[in-house]
């Protein structure tokens, strides 16, 4: 009679272990739209660790990019070449998605340390015209 009782919570085990490693232990997420030329996060901040951003382009004609930068300076302070694009070689972008096509959407998991952070769209004239967004990790 034991020996019934024990197959029938092997199963039961071997789902819970499962369920476990596929989910169990993800970190937060942020939904993140953009359109022409705003970005919109469903957070502001998010504890420190693994963090899923879900990008979605919700623009109808422009492609955008997805770069998160860590940085003490204002998204609005970033450095700009003659261009006014940002200029990459004076930040490190931490995580980037390659360009998003209008109506598109990826997602871009990176580990975060507490701190500030810098959001931007950095194709040609998107910055400059407001894609840009801070972030907080806690």
């Amino acid at each position: 009679m034991k020996k019934i009782q024990v197959l029938a919570f092997v199963p039961l085990f071997l789902l819970a272990v499962l369920l476990a490693a596929c989910g169990g232990s993800s970190g937060p997420s942020v939904d993140v739209t953009m359109t022409s030329y705003k970005m919109d996060l469903s957070a502001s901040s998010v504890a420190a660790g693994s963090v899923t951003f879900h990008v979605k382009n919700a623009a109808t004609d422009v492609p955008h990019e997805f770069i998160i930068v860590k940085t003490d300076l204002a998204a609005a302070k970033l450095p700009v070449d003659s261009s006014g694009m940002v200029d990459v070689a004076q930040v490190v972008p931490l995580a980037k998605s390659d360009s998003v096509a209008a109506g598109g959407s990826k997602d871009v998991t990176v580990t975060l340390q507490s701190g500030h952070y810098v959001i931007f769209c950095n194709i040609a004239g998107h910055f400059a015209s407001g894609m840009t967004v801070d972030f907080t990790v806690n």
